[in-house]
């Protein structure tokens, strides 16, 4: 059964590759219902867990689709219930909370990445002080592990200058397109209500000046990711 949910997982991962790649809406539309068909409700591995609450944010970024982004808030909700230590601030890597405690370093970093991303597209600055705390938690304990200590890295980078925040305003296909080609572990896409069709490109607390033109908004995409300058 944890076979067949990991694959579940890994074919939504698979599939949102391609059509990133192929903007491919019969790929997405597979994409969904794979995931739509995953139940972790006998799961006690935070793994299945974690892995779960990221193809969430990432299928709400390749789709816009809000009730996906309501989804993850209660994935979250339900990770933190369920595997938290509240006293040290750490996660358990399975329910069985029994002696000896095995508190899982991977897992919290990426709980803290997910969390960033979850602030940027709700702005709710809880998750973002959540992460703090579960980054600050988990840093000596993964540094004394040697090269586990890289698994902080990422979200340490994003809690400090935040992901590369592209916000889409209107539904303009080719605008969409080329945000969408542009999903990585250091991006979020967010989608606004607005009277005109743009993109806008922040990093930082600074933001580029609306892009009205998919190449206008792949040259300010490019820009941040090569230089980290406006």
């Amino acid at each position: 059964r944890d076979l067949v949910r990991s694959r579940g997982l890994g074919d939504v991962y698979k599939r949102q590759l391609i059509f990133r790649l192929k903007k491919d809406e019969n790929t997405l539309k597979q994409a969904i219902d794979i995931f739509n068909k995953i139940d972790l409700t006998d799961s006690g591995i935070l793994e299945d867990w974690v892995s779960y609450l990221d193809a969430i944010i990432n299928l709400y970024m390749a789709t816009g689709n809000r009730d996906l982004l309501d989804r993850a808030q209660k994935v979250y909700k339900k990770i933190e219930e369920t595997f938290l230590d509240k006293d040290r601030n750490l996660f358990f890597d399975t329910i069985d909370k029994s002696l000896p405690f095995r508190y899982a370093l991977k897992e919290t970093s990426k709980i803290s990445e997910c969390l960033i991303k979850l602030y940027k597209l709700t702005d709710k600055k809880l998750y973002l002080d959540m992460a703090y705390g579960f980054l600050t938690e988990i840093a000596k304990p993964a540094i004394d592990k040697g090269v586990d200590g890289l698994v902080i890295t990422l979200p340490l980078i994003l809690s400090l200058f935040g992901p590369i925040d592209i916000r889409v305003f209107g539904e303009r296909r080719d605008i969409v397109d080329v945000a969408l080609s542009f999903i990585t572990p250091i991006t979020t896409i967010s989608y606004l209500e607005g009277s005109e069709s743009y993109a806008q490109v922040c990093f930082s607390n600074k933001c580029f000046e609306p892009a009205y033109s998919p190449d206008i908004l792949r040259d300010h995409i490019v820009s941040v990711l090569i230089s980290g300058a406006f």
